[in-house]
């Protein structure tokens, strides 16, 4: 369960990437936490969170065929 749970979150924060990439959340360190991000960076972080919203999809629909298989008769 808690395998499944992680991926709920990872797709979770890659929903958030997409919605939200100037967040400070997915700032480089020592950047400066107000300053523009450009559209090149704007763009790679949505396409990086797509990706995470798929692979960790995938993994949640995985885990969940593997947890049904696997229930007592």
């Amino acid at each position: 369960m808690p395998v499944l749970i992680m991926g709920i979150v990872f797709v979770a924060i890659g929903w958030f990437a997409r919605k939200k990439p100037e967040s400070w959340w997915f700032r480089r360190f020592g950047e400066d936490r107000y300053a523009e991000l450009s559209e090149d960076r704007r763009w790679y972080l949505r396409f990086a969170g797509m990706i995470l919203i798929i692979l960790a999809g995938c993994y949640v629909w995985q885990v969940s065929i593997v947890f049904e298989y696997k229930k007592p008769l």
